[in-house]
């Protein structure tokens, strides 16, 4: 599962990716961040972006992004 939340919260700048593993355990996945308009993403790299696919349960990878014009907001 790759979640794509805007920094510091877990509200979502872009849908939410399943990455199915049924069947791969043990074969490699890699994701990448979105490419989401009016943000950029904080953690271009996090830990578990790739890796390989678990025997059971699900990996989850979180990209942050923050607002390029959220200093305009008050």
């Amino acid at each position: 599962m790759v979640h794509h939340y805007e920094a510091g919260s877990t509200t979502q700048v872009s849908p939410d990716e399943n990455l199915s593993g049924v069947g791969k355990s043990g074969l490699t996945y890699t994701t990448s961040p979105a490419a989401v308009a009016n943000y950029t993403v904080v953690n271009a790299i996090p830990t578990n972006h790739s890796g390989n696919y678990p025997a059971s349960g699900t990996t989850v990878v979180t990209y942050y992004y923050t607002r390029n014009d959220a200093e305009m907001l008050l």
